[in-house]
């Protein structure tokens, strides 16, 4: 499901600090003054190019600990409902077969046929319920799911960012291009990855510890 997921989770947007240079002298300005406002201005945007930065979003979400994790126990709550789906409906249309091969040899009275009818489209209905609802609740993991990885990438990219300062943190994605083309030097997404996998990691640890801790107080 990977691919197909991923849109949802596409881009990353952060503040972008514009910087200017005024002129309060108006048409008084001397050529110096001019050339000097050029150069304030030329090297503050030189400035804020230079603390733009991007992330591959893909790559970050496809190679996320927590997004596998969640991902691999969606498609087993998939696969089990895909299944006992499969399993009912095979159930129903043989129950199916079996009635018209009766009424086609006359081995059931009208009444009896009837019966089994009402019957077959009772057990339809709750088979289109069940299939509605277990849709349902997959749709809505799904959504969970989106929003505590986006959550948790915005959520470290501010502590990330209150380090580095970047006036931009840009994305791009195979289904989004906020960057089309840039310079690999400011591509810092194995470096957002290695943080928040770690920090992942560590949220795991402590689970893990307090499970334990929870167990042997028990005991």
């Amino acid at each position: 499901m990977n691919n197909k997921l991923l849109p949802a989770l596409s881009v990353l947007f952060a503040t972008a600090v514009i910087f200017s240079a005024c002129n309060p002298q108006g048409n008084a300005t001397s050529a110096a003054s001019q050339g000097n406002a050029a150069d304030s201005s030329a090297a503050n945007t030189h400035r804020t190019i230079a603390n733009i930065v991007y992330i591959n979003t893909d790559t970050l979400i496809n190679n996320y600990n927590m997004f596998k994790d969640m991902s691999a126990k969606y498609e087993e709550h998939a696969t089990k409902v895909q299944n006992e789906l499969d399993t009912r409906t095979r159930s129903w249309e043989r129950k199916v077969n079996e009635l018209q091969e009766k009424a086609s040899k006359g081995l059931i009275t009208r009444s009896q046929g009837e019966e089994m009818q009402n019957n077959l489209a009772k057990e339809q209905q709750s088979l289109i319920e069940y299939r509605d609802k277990a849709l349902a609740e997959l749709q809505e993991e799904e959504s969970v799911m989106f929003n505590n990885v986006r959550h948790n990438i915005d959520e470290f990219l501010k502590k990330y960012n209150e380090e580095k300062k970047y006036d931009l943190i840009l994305s791009t994605s195979s289904v989004t291009n906020a960057v089309w083309l840039g310079n690999p030097d400011l591509d810092v997404t194995m470096e957002v990855l290695e943080g928040m996998n770690k920090e992942y990691a560590a949220t795991l640890k402590d689970s893990s510890n307090n499970k334990e801790t929870n167990s042997t107080t028990k005991k």
